[in-house]
């Protein structure tokens, strides 16, 4: 991906140099004597700012392909991390963790080195850059929670990022802090909005943690539900739901901040669903 970036960096030196250079050369054509009258000096102006016009339409082409290229490679990055962390992590918890699971931490740390060294590209390039990633990481994310296995087609097979198979409250819990950390370090960045890549999976997380969701998804309350999660995706929902692991009574011990899901809540979201879609 360097190579990628630095391909770019090396062309887009080229275009800004080059109409400098032309003119430089026009000029001492003309101070030197090698170029005499004025009719001559006129058409040799009028080369160079074609030859400047044609320079710029083939490195804009050139930066543009080392710039896809950069970000294809940076995906494919992604979902490798994606392949051999996710699959160490838990979704069937005991209890709630205090920090982002560890696929998280080293995504981030990609990302952190990666939008580094695109500095050199277009605000406006580096921009969609960052949004390209920061979005392909949600969808990954989204992705493994609601798909089936191999569902992943569109990665090599050494890189298969594995689905969730089930999931409990608490592994919702704890992907509601992988989604903080990921809009933390957005923020963070120099690309405004970057954290809006992940508002779905926060507006996910956040009804499944909901002691009003199974009331919500009611018919009959679907205004209030679409205002209070614009993004929330019934067909995700019953997704989730038909892998979501019920809490049992040893799980439902003392005053619950993040509300856990019980088999009759699950049930009852199911059976809502299905009349609404």
């Amino acid at each position: 991906m360097f190579l990628s970036v630095q391909i770019a960096a090396n062309v887009q030196a080229l275009r800004n140099a080059t109409a400098s250079f032309l003119n430089t050369v026009c000029r001492g054509c003309i101070a030197t004597g090698i170029i005499h009258s004025k009719q001559s000096a006129s058409a040799l102006f009028s080369v160079a700012d074609e030859l400047v016009r044609t320079v710029h339409r083939a490195c804009d082409q050139a930066e543009g392909a080392a710039r896809d290229a950069a970000f294809q490679i940076a995906r494919g990055k992604i979902d490798q991390l994606m392949a051999f962390s996710v699959a160490e992590a838990e979704w069937c918890e005991k209890k709630g963790r205090d920090e982002a699971n560890e696929y998280c931490e080293q995504l981030i740390n990609f990302l952190r080195v990666t939008f580094g060294n695109v500095d050199n590209f277009k605000m406006a390039e580096k921009e969609g850059f960052c949004f390209g990633c920061a979005g392909h990481i949600a969808t990954r994310i989204m992705g493994m929670v609601i798909n089936g296995a191999g569902a992943f087609t569109d990665v090599p097979q050494d890189t298969e990022i594995t689905s969730i198979e089930k999931i409990n409250g608490f592994g919702i819990q704890n992907l509601s802090l992988d989604v903080a950390a990921f809009q933390s370090f957005a923020d963070g960045c120099d690309v405004p909005q970057l954290s809006l890549c992940f508002n779905e999976l926060k507006c996910f997380t956040d009804a499944l943690g909901d002691r009003e969701l199974v009331r919500l998804c009611e018919e009959a309350n679907s205004d209030e539900r679409m205002a209070k999660y614009p993004m929330l995706d019934l067909l995700k929902l019953r997704a989730v739901l038909e892998k979501y692991v019920g809490a049992g009574m040893s799980l439902l011990g003392g005053k619950q901040e993040f509300f856990l899901l019980e088999k009759k809540h699950i049930a009852k979201l199911l059976n809502s669903i299905k009349t609404q879609i």
